[in-house]
């Protein structure tokens, strides 16, 4: 704990919390500061119970770069590699990070495909998605991308 004179009101304050995990998205979580006068007393399992509630307000954390998969932990198979045909593709891809509801995961195609959402006919994903089931995906014809959402 802090000790010392304390704070006037309107001064700034800053702390520090280490070995903290990031969010599991770039969502904005929002989480409660709360500030107290004082510690009325200490536990004896060392738990501080506060005294003298000074004030409480909501903090906004947002990550600010994704995770980027290296293209070695990817692979791409076609059922037919027919140039200009139509085809089932595979792409499979290792995570770099933990997985779960509320992850983005963003696909982009190389400039060699033209991505048209008319022409897609189903998109599937298993494995990091539990079983095969019909993912949620946005499409971005002309940056070639295709934006899994949960």
């Amino acid at each position: 704990m802090f000790e010392g004179a304390g704070r006037e009101a309107g001064d700034p304050f800053q702390f520090y919390v280490s070995s903290l995990r990031n969010a599991i998205s770039q969502s904005p979580i929002s989480f409660e500061v709360v500030t107290f006068l004082d510690v009325a007393e200490v536990t004896p399992d060392g738990e501080s119970i506060f005294d003298g509630l000074i004030d409480r307000g909501n903090a906004l954390f947002k990550a600010k770069q994704s995770e980027v998969i290296d293209p070695k932990e990817c692979s791409v198979k076609a059922d037919d590699s027919t140039v200009q045909e139509y085809s089932v593709f595979y792409i499979a891809f290792k995570v770099p990070i933990p997985v779960e509801q509320g992850c983005i995961v963003t696909i982009q195609l190389p400039e060699d495909f033209r991505l048209s959402a008319g022409d897609l006919t189903r998109i599937q994903g298993w494995g990091i998605f539990g079983k095969r089931t019909d993912l949620n995906v946005g499409i971005d014809e002309s940056s070639r991308i295709l934006k899994i959402v949960d």
